[in-house]
């Protein structure tokens, strides 16, 4: 798991190539005029606009993926992240191959995404979005990026 503020991205780039596919979008778009909804950006890339209200943490799920890295970039509001690594985790189900995902039961490290920073999930890493940190219903408005491996 990666964890830092948007102009230190440049610094991850020889992580994943698909970054730099990130790196471009986040500098070359308008990022208030985007609707929500999925944007594919092209090398298997996609951009989901998301916008949602935190939500007390016995209604967030924890979540982790094999094929894509996930990564997180905070446009407004505060939300809480949970992470953990994913081995000290147990399946709260089966995984789910046509989207990517498998539910988790586990306990949590708190992080809060806020504007100007980002988090990047590799498939090691559990998380939990969608947490209250002061106040349950908060608006968030974020960009998930799916990169494949």
């Amino acid at each position: 798991m990666i964890y830092d503020h948007i102009d230190n991205l440049h610094i991850y780039l020889a992580l994943h190539p698909a970054l730099a596919v990130v790196e471009e979008f986040l500098h070359n778009s308008n990022l208030d005029a985007l609707e929500p909804g999925t944007i594919e950006l092209g090398e298997g890339v996609t951009c989901i606009v998301a916008e949602y209200e935190t939500v007390a943490d016995e209604e967030s799920v924890i979540e982790c993926h094999r094929r894509f890295v996930d990564v997180h970039v905070a446009l407004q509001g505060v939300e809480g992240m949970g992470v953990a690594p994913v081995c000290l985790c147990l399946p709260a189900g089966e995984y789910v191959e046509e989207n990517d995902y498998q539910l988790l039961h586990g306990e949590l490290s708190l992080l809060a995404l806020r504007p100007g920073t980002f988090a990047v999930f590799f498939p090691g890493d559990a998380h939990s979005p969608k947490r209250s940190l002061s106040q349950i219903g908060t608006a968030v408005r974020k960009l998930i990026f799916k990169l494949p491996l």
